[in-house]
């Protein structure tokens, strides 16, 4: 009996040494085991900002690191939709503003309503509201607010005696004299489709009235057509500056760096584009090009028409909608670190940005970014691939290229557009509000 109970005692012995021993192991581990937060997103230079901004969130979080997975903007949803599709981790979302109504729609960002209200008084407010969709919250506005203009290099104006153009026909003016001394008037990023709805944002602010964001969603909603003329009329004024010679011969041809690199090497005298281009100017330009380079707004294609730059408020910072919810709560502390003054405000300085998402950030104070913020940021109006279908944003991308390159005409580029429109409507698409 007494040997029975003894070896019941050491059964017991070894059973609880070997439960402690499994559960000192398991806090072990635990305590090496780092806790990975992902971030997907859009590439933002200098990548130096953003190796910054996870380091410090990570000495905030101990024993978390930050696994950054970043694409370029047009790239972006080719390139995260088999991730979303085939189960990888997905914490925290970094998007274009472009993207985040159509993630939203399709339920992959989760609704932040109640979860971010701090945004109430650190935001602007139309940072704040830009990723309110149906009154719901769905992102946080993190980072610069933008506008948009046309650069030009004072050198090319001074020598054919020209001012800044007021109207798009002063502006052909000086397309003229410049293709005279051998200066191709405008270059552009035409390869890169993503950015060629920026000219229809501007041509249609004018065209509607400076109505454009009502109007897009009146045509989202079914109550007015694409094919409306004053759509057309926008569409025309784009072909215009191809007919009219303007853009520099191949413009279809190029990307991103080949446009910059032509226009701070003097080979043209006009860029359009975002004021997201000031700090690749300042780096990337030589002496003689920064002190010459100057920027006015959009010209009115009528004397009569008020010009309407496009711009934007910031990325948008939101938590996938499927997060393991062991990690929910880091990632709302993510979107949280991010929107603060102090991390807004290094972005603004990194990126010469022409003012911030937050009250707290006055942004850039370089010479561009100071005039833009006072002659065109103040009648900006949003991008309206921010409130576009991606299908309609594809059309327009297309159609604008196809427009500019002499294959359509204005008309049927937006007849086009249409019925990509009433496709969507067929397989079921109504507007988030």
């Amino acid at each position: 009996m007494k040997t029975a109970k003894k070896l019941r005692v050491l059964r017991w012995g070894i059973l609880l040494a070997v439960l402690v021993g499994m559960m000192f192991s398991a806090t072990y581990i635990n305590a090496q085991e780092k806790v990975t937060l992902t971030v997907w997103g859009t590439v933002t230079e200098p990548e130096i900002f953003w190796g910054d901004l996870y380091e410090k969130f990570e000495e905030e979080h101990p024993g978390v690191k930050v696994r950054n997975y970043g694409f370029m903007s047009e790239n972006f949803v080719q390139m995260f939709i088999p991730a979303h599709t085939g189960g990888e981790q997905i914490d925290v979302l970094l998007l274009n503003g472009q993207d985040a109504r159509y993630f939203a729609e399709s339920g992959v960002l989760m609704d932040l309503t109640g979860k971010v209200d701090y945004i109430e008084e650190r935001l602007v407010p139309f940072a704040k509201d830009v990723y309110k969709f149906n009154q719901r919250q769905y992102a946080v506005s993190v980072g610069g607010a933008s506008t948009s203009g046309f650069y030009y290099n004072k050198k090319y104006f001074k020598e054919i005696g020209a001012d800044t153009p007021k109207t798009y026909d002063e502006l052909a003016t000086i397309g003229g004299k410049l293709k005279g001394i051998g200066v191709p008037p405008i270059t552009h990023m035409g390869k890169v489709i993503y950015m060629w709805p920026m000219w229809f944002f501007d041509t249609y602010g004018q065209t509607s009235g400076n109505e454009s964001v009502r109007k897009t969603i009146l045509a989202l909603t079914g109550e007015i057509k694409f094919t409306h003329p004053e759509s057309i009329e926008a569409m025309s004024a784009i072909g215009q500056f191809a007919k009219d010679d303007l853009f520099i011969r191949g413009v279809n041809a190029f990307d991103r760096q080949a446009s910059l690199s032509v226009f701070m090497n003097g080979q043209a005298a006009m860029h359009y584009g975002g004021s997201w281009e000031i700090n690749s100017f300042r780096q990337g330009g030589s002496e003689e090009f920064n002190k010459n380079v100057d920027v006015f707004i959009f010209p009115k294609l009528k004397p009569e028409y008020t010009p309407q730059p496009c711009g934007g408020a910031g990325m948008a910072a939101g938590v996938y909608s499927e997060i393991d919810p062991a990690r929910e709560q880091l990632a709302f502390d993510f979107i949280e670190y991010a929107s603060r003054d102090e991390n807004v405000k290094r972005f603004a300085e990194v990126q010469n940005e022409v003012m911030t998402t937050n009250v707290g950030v006055p942004g850039s104070n370089d010479p561009l970014a100071v005039k833009m913020k006072k002659e065109t940021l103040p009648n900006t109006e949003v991008f309206l691939d921010w409130i576009w279908p991606p299908e309609i944003n594809k059309a327009f991308q297309q159609s604008i290229q196809g427009v500019v390159g002499g294959r359509m005409t204005a008309k049927e580029a937006m007849e086009f557009i249409q019925e990509e429109f009433d496709k969507l409507v067929v397989r079921g698409y109504k507007f988030m509000g």
